[in-house]
């Protein structure tokens, strides 16, 4: 036992020596980053030409509008459901709230993230949504495809109700039965 232990012990130390010298790092010529830089205006010019004649890129997303007056039970479930959507961008949206200075801000924040359980998940305040879609009523959940910055959206389907969100979402599907990405996001939601 022990002239193997000792053999095992031999073949380690003469392979450490047999691969550091073979590989003198510190001797080795470091390569040579170098850029096409005609290459990198090209590709420059061809995304500033594409934005230009097709404008930001837009990406398909549910938007949840709410208020303050949606029950919380509502918001849990939704919320808890939109965290299961991995085929598209799922956002809360509130349109404003009652008060003046940041403090009042938070407060409402924090309360709203509270009463709906929202873990992790974006929740904006933008009353833009709102004034788009001529919304009177809440919650509704729309569907959209939207550009980051600036924010433009083209509003594919609005549907509303105090429902869950695989409902509301089946909802679309039925409106728009050869939609990909919705039958996705159904598909999420359902596993």
């Amino acid at each position: 036992m022990r002239k193997l232990i000792i053999s095992v012990i031999m073949i380690t130390a003469l392979t450490a020596v047999a691969y550091s010298e073979g590989f003198k790092f510190n001797n080795m010529p470091q390569p040579e980053i170098t850029y096409d830089m005609n290459k990198v205006y090209g590709q420059m010019q061809e995304f500033t030409d594409k934005f230009r004649k097709e404008g930001p890129t837009k990406t398909p997303q549910l938007i949840y509008l709410f208020s303050d007056s949606v029950p919380a039970i509502t918001m849990e479930n939704v919320f808890a459901q939109a965290k299961k959507i991995t085929s598209l961008e799922f956002t809360g949206c509130v349109r404003g709230f009652k008060g003046k200075t940041d403090k009042d801000l938070r407060k409402f924040i924090e309360h709203q993230v509270e009463k709906g359980k929202i873990d992790n998940q974006e929740v904006r305040m933008d009353p833009f949504f709102f004034r788009d879609l001529n919304v009177k009523k809440v919650p509704a959940l729309v569907y959209a495809s939207c550009s980051s910055q600036p924010v433009n959206c083209d509003y594919h389907y609005i549907v509303y109700g105090d429902s869950r969100l695989d409902y509301l979402v089946e909802q679309i599907y039925k409106a728009n039965p050869g939609d990909k990405t919705i039958q996705r996001v159904l598909a999420d939601l359902r596993s």
